[in-house]
């Protein structure tokens, strides 16, 4: 038993050493030879090969194969184009570099701010001078056609008229708007004078018709209207006297000027409602009574004052 085993390890102490002597030092494959190979003779992959020099390790394929040298006038592409093969490629072109933001400079035509200096170069033109178009005239909002009645009461201011008491007066304006604001009208009123009792015992009746030139001016100011102009004019007034059985008739004839002021409340944008105040100075040019038959014309220089109030409707 111990023979077997002691040669048993000479064995595998001999095929370890020829191993050693004849493996290939540049592979790397095991060497496994079954049975083990004799005495002169070593195992090279699974073969027993007899010893002797060197062997050649059998060709290897590399790894990776070199590029081939490629023929005369061959290229290939670069991001650049075109380019031939063995030259060096010219690197590829950096995009364009973005310049610096130039300082802030306000666009022509318009001022610096304040407190604001321009860069150089930068020329500061002014705007152009604006041309004023033609002012368009809003639309009219009112009839051409005005009429304005009123109806009230007037007062003689003069100390010859100490007995008389405010009279009834009526009349009408009549006329054509130029504009919403601006009218040219005839005034016609009448004034029925309220005498007093005569203590003379004279019964006196007396009334007076006038027509005058009376252009307005409607002024819109907010919530209210404001009416003003001026009235030139002629009238004829007519009184009669009674005392006892004898009548006594006077017919006079003048001019008068004076001036209206009104205040009126819009109600839709055609029809206002207000008051209108009227002041006039008559002048009396001629008078002709009739009396007991007789006829009698001569010139008169009376002088009258007369107040208006009156409450008037306004289209």
């Amino acid at each position: 038993m111990r023979r077997e085993l002691a040669g048993l390890l000479a064995a595998t102490i001999l095929f370890g050493a020829a191993h050693a002597r004849a493996a290939d030092p540049d592979s790397d494959a095991p060497a496994v030879c079954a049975p083990p190979c004799p005495a002169g003779q070593v195992c090279i992959g699974d073969k027993c090969v007899p010893a002797g020099p060197q062997r050649q390790a059998p060709s290897r394929a590399p790894a990776s194969a070199p590029p081939s040298t490629p023929p005369a006038g061959a290229s290939y592409m670069t991001q650049t184009g075109n380019v031939p093969l063995g030259a060096n490629p010219a690197p590829p072109t950096p995009p364009p570099a973005y310049a610096p933001p130039a300082p802030y400079a306000p666009p022509p035509g318009y001022a610096p701010p304040p407190g604001y200096y321009p860069p150089p170069g930068y020329y500061y033109y002014p705007p152009p001078t604006p041309v004023l178009a033609a002012p368009v005239r809003p639309p009219r909002q009112k009839r051409i056609f005005l009429a304005m009645p009123f109806l009230g009461a007037h007062s003689y201011q003069q100390s010859e008229a100490r007995n008389t008491s405010p009279g009834l007066r009526l009349g009408s304006f009549f006329g054509g708007r130029i504009t919403d604001t601006t009218s040219l009208n005839a005034e016609l009123r009448i004034d029925v004078t309220n005498a007093n009792a005569d203590p003379s015992g004279y019964d006196l009746s007396q009334y007076l018709i006038g027509l005058a030139f009376s252009p307005l001016w409607q002024l819109p100011t907010g919530t209210v209207d404001l009416v003003i102009g001026p009235k030139l004019g002629m009238f004829q007034s007519r009184t009669r006297a009674s005392y006892a059985a004898s009548t006594a008739e006077a017919k006079a004839t003048g001019y008068f000027g004076g001036v209206n002021f009104g205040l009126f409340f819009p109600a839709s944008p055609r029809t206002s409602f207000g008051a209108m105040l009227s002041l006039e100075l008559e002048q009396t040019q001629r008078v002709c009574e009739a009396s007991a038959g007789f006829n009698i014309c001569g010139s008169n220089g009376n002088t009258g004052i007369v107040v208006g109030l009156t409450a008037a409707a306004l289209f």
